[in-house]
């Protein structure tokens, strides 16, 4: 999936959804920016309150953070330390 395919499936949300969404996908790329040695800002539990309530219930979101480079393992979404914005 490519980046314009991420963004036209955040846009099928309620424009709400979107910001929301939006807002979450972009605390969590620029944490991992901000704090590229700590590792506690690579990973997303998908257990999670924030992920339950700000990435799970939309479209596009969990796209957006596999195409940003995050992967699946076991209970989290991890991005390699080789990632960095």
């Amino acid at each position: 999936m490519g980046s314009l395919e991420c963004v036209a499936e955040l846009l099928e949300n309620t424009k709400e959804g979107f910001l929301k969404v939006a807002n979450a996908l972009l605390r969590i790329l620029g944490n991992v920016e901000q704090n590229k040695d700590e590792q506690r800002y690579r990973k997303v539990n998908l257990a999670g309150e924030f992920f339950s309530e700000n990435i799970l219930p939309f479209n596009g979101g969990i796209n957006c953070l596999f195409y940003a480079g995050f992967m699946e393992v076991s209970d989290s979404l991890t991005i390699n330390d080789r990632c960095s914005y």
